[in-house]
C-alpha cells in the first residue's frame, strides 16, 4: 500500500518560492501593490528591496513548505 503524499501548501509556496545558499527564505514587502501617491519617496524606495522571513517563522515555514532541502 503506497504511503499518503503530504501536500505543501500551495499559497505559501508561491508567495516564499526563492531559497536563498543560506537557507533563508526571501518574501515581497507589504503595501506596494497600488496607492504610492499617498507614500513618501522613502516608502517607495525601500518597498523595492527583498525581505527575509524571520528566524521564528522559518521553522513553521519549513514545515509548509515539505521540501527536503529546507
Amino acid at each position: 500500500m503506497p504511503k499518503i503524499k503530504i501536500k505543501s501548501r500551495k499559497a505559501f509556496s508561491k508567495r516564499f518560492a526563492k531559497k536563498t545558499a543560506n537557507g533563508k527564505l526571501k518574501r515581497g514587502k507589504s503595501n506596494t501593490s497600488h496607492l504610492f501617491g499617498n507614500k513618501t519617496s522613502r516608502q517607495r524606495k525601500s518597498s523595492r528591496k527583498v525581505a527575509f522571513l524571520s528566524e521564528s517563522d522559518l521553522k513553521r515555514a519549513r514545515k509548509m513548505i515539505n521540501h527536503k532541502s529546507t
